[in-house]
């Protein structure tokens, strides 16, 4: 059996949308061959999607050979036995389990809109926005008091005026270095905030 799959057949067999599989590649959480395929025997996509697996997602392969089987119906096949009252309760059961999840699904969905229109939910641009002006607001206010801060210990350490300077810049470095690993953590969050909605809608949507 050939363990490259396209997109879409991925997407199949985790029942999700081609949506968030090219999400998760353009993340860098799967890797693609040459001809666009997914090695999922490959230990860098086989641990993602173990991981999402672990998260509740289904993988079934089965799904992409479906049409094939029904398209290679054989005329002498003789007629399936007639299942038992527990085999068809046990159906009955997976069907149920089945439509309780689409149940769930859908009322996540719903109540994302509820919440949006409600407007506990702003646009991701404005939460980003707000975020990052705000680290700003706090990077600025840090800078104010660092002249302080070397000047206290100037006095205190009795700096000559190099030392003072060298002081005063190793200060200023710290802070701008906190400043951009704190944006690029928010933005990176805000993103797969983004990603795993889509996730979210779009195995919705595959229903």
């Amino acid at each position: 059996m050939d363990n490259r799959l396209k997109q879409i057949q991925l997407a199949q067999v985790m029942d999700i949308s081609r949506v968030t599989v090219a999400s998760w590649i353009k993340r860098g959480k799967l890797i693609v061959d040459d001809e666009k395929l997914i090695d999922i025997s490959l230990q860098h996509n086989k641990a993602w999607l173990d991981q999402k697996q672990s998260e509740g997602l289904e993988f079934d392969l089965n799904r992409i050979y479906k049409k094939e089987v029904k398209k290679r119906r054989n005329t002498d096949k003789p007629l399936p036995e007639l299942k038992s009252k527990s085999e068809i309760a046990e159906i009955q059961k997976k069907k149920l389990q089945l439509e309780v999840k689409r149940l769930e699904k859908s009322n996540r969905l719903d109540q994302i809109k509820i919440e949006k229109a409600e407007g506990k939910l702003i646009p991701t641009d404005a939460a980003q926005h707000l975020f990052i002006s705000s680290v700003m607001t706090i990077k600025a206010l840090y800078k104010q008091d660092v002249e302080k801060v070397a000047n206290i210990f100037k006095k205190r350490l009795e700096m000559t005026d190099e030392q003072y300077t060298e002081i005063l810049r190793e200060l200023t470095r710290a802070i701008d270095a906190i400043h951009t690993n704190v944006r690029t953590t928010l933005i990176e969050g805000i993103e797969g905030i983004v990603e795993d909605y889509q996730e979210v809608r779009g195995r919705g949507e595959s229903k």
